[in-house]
This record gives structure tokens, sequence and C-alpha cells, in this order.
């Protein structure tokens, strides 16, 4: 899979929201989260790095096909009860533990 540097552009400067499941290795859910911010840099190296509304950065993958335009709308977080308004990017990311990670 190629590193799409066009899209890498547009996603500079946008607002993304982002679900990570963590999974054992066994794939059963561990714990979910919500991540959001602005988009402040995007490489293949380094992925796509956001500044979370707290000031810290956050780093995601570089798969940049799965970030996907949102629709208009309020987003409700159950983790946080946060309501994230219009966000320009979705995506969502399993991530599977190895054995040895657990």
């Amino acid at each position: 899979m190629s590193f799409d540097e066009k899209k890498a552009e547009e996603l500079i400067g946008k607002y993304i929201l982002v679900g990570v499941t963590r999974l054992g290795s066994d794939e059963q859910a561990l714990s979910t989260e919500e991540i959001h911010g602005k988009v402040l840099r995007v490489s293949a190296e380094d992925g796509v790095i956001i500044l979370q509304p707290d000031g810290s950065e956050f780093g995601l993958p570089p798969l940049l096909d799965c970030y996907q335009e949102a629709d208009e709308g309020v987003y409700s977080l159950k983790s946080s009860n946060e309501k994230i308004t219009n966000p320009d990017y979705l995506a969502t990311f399993n991530v599977t533990a190895t054995q040895d990670d657990e």
C-alpha cells in the first residue's frame, strides 16, 4: 500500500474523531477510547499527528484510506460525554495485543 501524499495534505488542519478498540490476543475487547483533535502533520514515517484539546499530541497510523469524511452532525463520545460538532474526518482502529503484550 503506497502513501497518498495528496490525501495527507488534505488532512492537515482538519478535525478528526477516531475510535480505538484495544483487543487481547484472544481478540476480545479490553478497552475503547475516542480521540479527537486537529491534524498537525502527516507522514508515512510518523503517521497522523493530532493536537488534542488538552494540548497533547497523539499519533495515529498512516493508513490514510481509514480516514473517511464525516457526515455533518453532533457526535457524542461514550467515554467522556463530550460532544464533537461537525468533525471533518472519522476513523476506527482495532489494536490487537500479542501474547507478549498481555
